[in-house]
């Protein structure tokens, strides 16, 4: 006599069904899993909902913040999955492109045998940390490039891949590897901004027009100020910017 299958309560839907259906996160069967399949499959259409309508929001806040100009400023960070999956291998050597992570969480992604997110014009010379500046490669790749700029790093590159870097740094920066300008240091900035998790039409009044009217200045800057007082005891600051290049602007 055939064993009946005992039931379980979906967590989602609230039916009563064959423990033989339940699924774990992934996906698998497993009748230990909190949702029957059918409501998985449903839960995975909400998940890549969601990431889509976080990622336009995102793109909207930054467009606010940044105008015409946000991809100089959009840290890697706040699409890093999305750079990891440009590629499924290193554009560097051709080798398959290893993990993202390594572990249960971010914390040990430091250790070898992960992907590395480069930069591919260095923070050191000037580079930006921007999505713009960054592509996934593997760990050797990227230990092996060290500081070097990107028009040296691609000289020790073999010829198929050299040309295919060279085409993802031009597709992404939108001119030639030789056209980058060293300047002073950057950071890398691990965190994230403040202000993508603000709501937009609050983001909308702090910000009514771009806070930049251009790309990051890699060069170092002097700022000179100098206050004065109305008629009406009000304190009004000018401000100059001047550039190692001799550039100025006034605000």
């Amino acid at each position: 006599m055939a064993k009946s299958n005992p039931l379980k309560k979906c967590r989602r839907c609230g039916e009563h069904k064959p423990k033989n259906i339940f699924v774990d996160i992934s996906g698998n069967l497993n009748p230990r899993g909190a949702y029957c399949s059918d409501c998985h499959l449903i839960r995975v259409e909400e998940w890549k909902q969601a990431a889509i309508e976080e990622r336009e929001s995102k793109l909207r806040k930054l467009r606010i913040i940044y105008g015409e100009w946000w991809r100089h400023y959009c840290l890697p960070k706040e699409f890093a999955d999305e750079i990891y999956n440009e590629r499924d291998f290193c554009p560097y050597c051709g080798d398959k492109l290893p993990p993202q992570y390594i572990g249960a969480d971010a914390s040990t992604s430091l250790f070898r045998g992960r992907a590395h997110l480069d930069h591919m014009d260095p923070l050191n010379k000037g580079g930006e940390d921007s999505i713009r500046n960054v592509v996934y490669v593997c760990d050797n790749c990227n230990y092996k490039k060290g500081k070097r700029t990107f028009i040296d790093w691609l000289q020790t590159l073999k010829p198929k891949y050299r040309a295919i870097s060279r085409e993802i740094y031009e597709t992404k920066h939108g001119h030639p590897p030789e056209s980058f300008e060293q300047g002073e240091p950057n950071g890398r900035c691990d965190g994230s901004s403040f202000e993508l998790c603000m709501d937009e039409e609050d983001l909308r009044e702090l910000y009514p027009t771009p806070i930049v009217n251009g790309p990051p200045v890699n060069k170092s800057i002097t700022i000179t100020a100098s206050f004065s007082i109305d008629d009406n005891g009000n304190i009004k600051v000018d401000t100059k910017v001047t550039n190692s290049k001799g550039d100025e602007r006034t605000h």
